[in-house]
């Protein structure tokens, strides 16, 4: 039963997915630069990737800690199901609640110990993105740089 809902699910996902790149056409961005660095744009894809591999680990560190029985792999694969879905449904927090839907099927964990997973997990992440932003601007300051945005945003997203 279970993988049936998990292969519909893929398909429907697949589906959405497909639709959503031919009403997009993200494509059509790159006929509009002059130039294209092929190169760049592949590592910036394993960089990404390997951001998406440490943002797994370390939600996988806290379900671990919480005692929650699930693999390094399970971790990843629900976290790359969420951001998916997030990409198709750009609605706030819906990778969240996503995570902590999916985590319960993918372990022993309830919907608390989910939900409590995700919402520590969020906000290590948005203070850890404070402090890079905090820290930049400070070295860029400190070296006699100029801030190439409002400092208000700054002050505002730190």
């Amino acid at each position: 039963m279970a993988n049936r809902r998990a292969i519909a699910l893929t398909l429907v996902g697949v589906v959405l997915f497909a639709i959503y790149l031919a009403w997009a056409n993200p494509f059509a961005a790159f006929s509009e630069i002059q130039s294209f660095d092929f190169t760049i744009y592949v590592a910036a894809i394993i960089i990404d990737q390997i951001g998406m591999v440490f943002f797994a680990f370390s939600w996988y560190l806290i379900l671990r800690a919480m005692k929650v029985k699930v693999g390094l792999w399970g971790t990843m694969q629900v976290c790359y199901t969420s951001f998916f879905i997030g990409w198709i449904a750009p609605i706030p927090l819906i990778t969240e609640f996503v995570r902590m839907y999916l985590i319960r099927d993918k372990s022993s964990a309830n919907a608390g110990e989910g939900l409590s997973s995700v919402l520590v997990h969020r906000s290590y992440y948005n203070v850890a993105f404070g402090l890079i932003i905090g820290s930049t601007v400070f070295v860029t300051l400190a070296s006699g740089g100029t801030l190439l945005i409002d400092p208000v945003i700054v002050g505002f997203l730190t």
